[in-house]
């Protein structure tokens, strides 16, 4: 496709791409602050769920202090079998949630393809465009070096090149036309994706947040039972350990009384014989009250055992939550970088618009001029073909910039 003649682009055009572009900067970073703000929103949701959980495992190793029955260990056993299934059910809403963020983001990247498709094919036809440009310039250099007579050829070529480029410019005007009604279309898909997604992760913590709730209820319930009975075995270990202080303090007495016996006299076998039976009794009781006091402390050690075995569940059940926030993140990131792409796109769209109008505004001033054509536009034929060379290297410089943008 030819270039006509038309007057070089100036300082304010430049300058309404530079605002333009910086109006598409402004408005992409504040889409990226507000993702950056809803994903640091969702991670002091969860730092307050975990810190929560924290102090109440820690309120529950408190009340669990002391002993208990086999009935409270196997209930404890119970509700953490429960809360590692809930855990499961999470889980698995949260591996769909990422299968369907990777099913989308599979689509957001097919449909990005596509659009880089276009941009190198608009890319490669404006190269291709660019070499006959300069064959036709040759072309009319060469003819405007010839005698007169073949002027009405060049008004020929002039006339059948004005009218390709109107043809070319309908194409691309009706290609622009799609694209925008696609990119229209992207971006509804995205959004609703996004609100979507948005509401499935807002409604997932919500459960947890729900499930939590009920956990710590029951929970609580339970040990404020158990408690009852912990605080009343606790009372008898104590009442027991009394019962061996004051028997042990008995039978040392009773052993110095029996040492001033024997010292004060060699009589009272009698004596001797029903003190040894008395303390030979309370030696045994002594034992019976050790043994029941060693069980008490195996009960506690085994609770104290089940409730790290928990903890050690909730903090693995805590680690997997983090680890799919990261990639939730991860994906969110994503596609905050393919939303910056599609900006890219619609700039690279925009500087195409320019350039063909532009190339009107010279078929323009070229159909004006063709009355005029004479001797002294053959002669000046040769430089405005270069202002018009410098000018269009000038748009592909600018097109080529906001590419790399």
């Amino acid at each position: 496709m030819s270039r006509m003649m038309s007057p070089a682009m100036g300082d304010g055009d430049i300058n309404d791409i530079h605002q333009k572009m910086s109006r598409k900067i402004a408005q992409l970073t504040k889409v990226v602050y507000n993702l950056n703000t809803k994903c640091e929103d969702q991670d002091s949701k969860i730092r307050y769920l975990i810190e929560k959980h924290h102090a109440e495992v820690k309120h529950l190793k408190q009340l669990k202090s002391g002993p208990s029955s086999m009935e409270v260990e196997k209930a404890i056993h119970e509700r953490v079998s429960a809360s590692e299934r809930a855990w499961l059910h999470e889980k698995q809403v949260l591996q769909s949630t990422v299968k369907n963020l990777k099913v989308s983001q599979s689509e957001l990247e097919a449909q990005n393809e596509h659009l880089i498709v276009q941009k190198n094919s608009f890319e490669e036809r404006l190269k291709i465009e660019k070499d006959e440009w300069a064959k036709e310039r040759s072309k009319l250099v060469e003819n405007s070096k010839r005698p007169k007579g073949l002027d009405q050829n060049t008004l020929k070529k002039i006339q059948e090149l004005e009218t390709q480029l109107r043809d070319e410019k309908d194409q691309l005007n009706s290609k622009i036309s799609s694209l925008r009604l696609e990119r229209n279309d992207l971006q509804s898909d995205y959004a609703k994706k996004f609100s979507k997604q948005e509401s499935e992760n807002a409604s997932a913590i919500e459960n947890l947040k729900a499930l939590h709730a009920r956990e710590l209820q029951a929970v609580r319930i339970s040990e404020e039972k158990e408690l009852g009975k912990s605080e009343s075995a606790m009372k008898n270990a104590a009442k027991l350990e009394k019962q061996v202080e004051i028997q042990e303090k008995e039978i040392l007495r009773l052993s110095r009384e029996l040492q001033c016996m024997k010292v004060a006299t060699g009589e009272g076998k009698k004596q001797r014989s029903d003190l040894q039976n008395v303390l030979d009794e309370m030696i045994a009781e002594r034992e019976r009250l050790l043994a029941e006091m060693e069980s008490v402390a195996a009960k506690k050690k085994n609770i104290e055992g089940l409730l790290e075995r928990k903890n050690m569940d909730l903090a693995k059940s805590k680690e997997d939550i983090a680890s799919k926030q990261h990639r939730l993140e991860e994906n969110l990131a994503r596609m905050a970088e393919m939303e910056t792409e599609c900006v890219t796109l619609r700039a690279e769209t925009n500087a195409l618009t320019l350039a063909l109008q532009k190339a009107e505004m010279k078929a323009g001033n070229a159909v004006n001029s063709k009355k005029d054509f004479s001797d002294v536009a053959a002669k000046n034929t040769d430089s405005s073909l270069i202002v018009e060379l410098n000018e269009n290297a000038l748009v592909h410089a600018v097109m080529t910039g906001l590419s790399y943008l």
